[in-house]
């Protein structure tokens, strides 16, 4: 038998391998960075650190690095007749050791689970709400929809996703279908999500629109020349007087809002005169930023002459309040007239109106 011992050997032009016509016949370890081509005869029970190949050919792994370019090319003809090329993991770290990434003869990875348990691949729901055992899945439905999926015990979330760099929840869609924010945050009914900018998550908060109406009037005739703040209010009760939201609060004349926001304030001042005359009368709306300093935020004028007999006469006015504040924030309103004035109380003869427009 004749040897040749050689450090390399490569084709005649050095530029390549060589080439075995009828093949090689190697008896001791062969080391290569690739390999190119189908696998014939039996395969040795261990291929290197981790690696096992079973009896039906199906290579099995505790880690798996890299691109899969390693897998492609024909795999080994299994009992059932196909040749897909299959891998197993298991670890603390790797796939659930039920759960199998099978790269088909199309090179597609496909994933399937043939029990329960956390891993990649289908679970059927019957099975996991009959046995109780609650896993997590990524499947396809019948009609070849992707779905991310938890099944367990009645009430359980459908969906949960997580920031990976703290743990932290980001969003949930519960049982019902319903949204939660950060958690089991799914708002109140009427609620809509609000965004919270660029760098913010979203939040629930009241539907855009008007959220309060509030209405009040005199509640009897005030004979008056000056007063301020005008005092003596009611709350209208009448029917027909819309009301919506949290209402207003009045102490001694002066009005408080339930929330920040852009309102709108009215002052709606009917005024009698018997057999009087008043050359002038003003009705104001007045503001205050530091529940203290008062300025003068709208205002309305008119007259009565004298007829000889009644006279009546009204003055509005109204303006939209940027309320900041709901501490410092304040409304009062104020008659001054050249003579004395009945001013008309009951019903919404004398009266006020706030109206929530949007937020500030």
């Amino acid at each position: 038998m004749s040897r040749v011992r050689a450090n390399k050997i490569t084709n005649k032009d050095a530029s390549g391998a060589p080439l075995f016509t009828h093949g090689a016949n190697i008896t001791g370890v062969a080391t290569a960075t690739k390999f190119v081509g189908n696998v014939e005869g039996t395969l040795p029970a261990t291929i290197g650190t981790g690696v096992t190949v079973t009896a039906a050919g199906i290579v099995s792994a505790t880690s798996y690095y890299g691109d899969g370019s390693n897998l492609t090319g024909a795999g080994p003809t299994l009992a059932n007749g196909s040749n897909d090329r299959v891998v197993t993991a298991t670890g603390a770290n790797a796939l659930n050791g039920e759960a199998n990434l099978t790269f088909n003869s199309s090179n597609i990875l496909t994933a399937t689970e043939t029990g329960t348990g956390n891993g990649m691949g289908g679970i059927s729901a019957a099975t996991a709400s009959a046995g109780g055992n609650a896993g997590y899945g990524f499947m396809t439905n019948s009609a070849n929809r992707f779905a991310l999926t938890t099944i367990g015990s009645a009430g359980a979330e459908s969906l949960r996703i997580y920031d990976d760099n703290n743990n932290a929840e980001r969003f949930r869609i519960g049982a019902a279908g319903q949204f939660g924010i950060g958690g089991a945050n799914y708002g109140t009914s009427g609620q809509v999500l609000l965004s919270g900018g660029a760098s913010a998550a979203p939040s629930w908060g009241a539907a855009p629109g008007i959220s309060n109406i509030d209405q009040w009037h005199l509640t009897t005739n005030q004979d008056l020349s000056s007063a301020d703040p005008l005092t003596g209010w009611t709350h209208s009760t009448n029917a027909a007087n819309g009301r919506k939201g949290t209402a207003m609060t009045e102490s001694s004349g002066v009005f408080s809002f339930p929330s920040t926001g852009m309102w709108e304030v009215s002052f709606s001042c009917w005024y009698y005169a018997n057999a009087r005359s008043s050359r002038w009368m003003q009705s104001r709306i007045n503001s205050t930023e530091n529940n203290s300093s008062y300025n003068q935020a709208s205002a309305a004028s008119n007259a009565i002459y004298n007829t000889g007999s009644n006279g009546y006469n009204s003055a509005y006015s109204k303006f939209i309040y940027d309320v900041t504040s709901t501490t410092n924030c304040k409304i009062r309103f104020s008659v001054d007239s050249q003579a004395t004035l009945q001013y008309m109380g009951g019903r919404n003869f004398t009266a006020v109106k706030f109206i929530r427009l949007t937020d500030t």
